[in-house]
């Protein structure tokens, strides 16, 4: 779940105004594509989306699912790397800031979500 988190933080931190496309207007889609990925880098377990998809019954079909999973990828960056220790940072900071409290939360420095520079692929590095 942290993985999902951490790489939807990602994404707000490179892209603030990021909208998803009229595919992803469900936030649970969003964060079920993210849950998705993470799983899938973090344990380096390849499941397939298929199996996903029957475990747990989103109400489309498995092409959208592909879909969903490509654009997320993409709207990454495919800077879809979840570093163990980063994880353990990230996970300790989400239960610190919003367990005891109701809000306002907080978005994460770029650093906190990744080792790459967020603007690499604009500079050209």
């Amino acid at each position: 779940m942290y993985g999902a988190l951490l790489l939807l933080q990602r994404l707000k931190v490179m892209d603030p105004r990021w909208r998803p496309d009229e595919t992803l207007n469900f936030p649970c889609y969003i964060f079920m594509c993210a849950y998705m990925i993470a799983r899938k880098f973090i344990l380096d377990d390849w499941v397939q989306n298929k199996a996903l998809l029957y475990a747990m019954e989103p109400p489309f079909n498995l092409r959208t699912l592909n879909y969903l999973e490509r654009t997320l990828m993409k709207d990454l960056n495919y800077n879809l790397t979840i570093d163990s220790a980063l994880l353990s940072d990230f996970s300790k900071k989400i239960k610190n800031d919003f367990l005891p409290s109701s809000g306002p939360y907080p978005t994460y420095r770029w650093n906190m979500v990744s080792k790459t520079d967020p603007r690499a692929d604009r500079l050209g590095a």
